[in-house]
């Protein structure tokens, strides 16, 4: 996978989350989408996604008069670069904010995900 370097803004990111959950999209899919929680004009959406295209989040192709959209990297990487991006540009790489926002909001951890925290920091313990 290749790291992404530009950042995506807070609308790119909405979109380009209804894009990585739905695979290929045109963007009235993403256009219906975003309006059930937050309207926008349908050349907004299309000049947003084009943008995120110019990012290298997403690649476009042409079939006939529409664009179909596809992510470029997995829902998993995209969520890594996110974490990363926060970790590196708004914490200054001090986890602490991050850690202890977890153990406050615990309720919202499924039991899997906390073994796998629990784990985590046996596994840097040990190291």
């Amino acid at each position: 996978m290749r790291k992404k370097t530009k950042n995506l803004s807070e609308i790119e990111m909405v979109l380009f989350k209804i894009c990585i959950n739905k695979g290929e999209v045109i963007v009235r899919d993403v256009y219906e989408e975003m309006l059930k929680t937050e309207p926008k004009n349908y050349m907004t959406i299309k000049t947003e996604m084009d943008r995120i295209v110019d990012k290298g989040y997403l690649r476009r192709r042409k079939l006939g008069p529409i664009f179909i959209y596809t992510p470029t990297i997995s829902k998993s990487d995209f969520s890594l670069n996110s974490i990363e991006f926060l970790a590196e540009k708004v914490l200054d790489n001090d986890l602490s904010p991050m850690l202890t926002y977890f153990v406050k909001h615990k309720s919202k951890i499924t039991d899997e995900e906390l073994k796998q925290l629990k784990k985590l920091t046996e596994n840097i313990e040990e190291d």
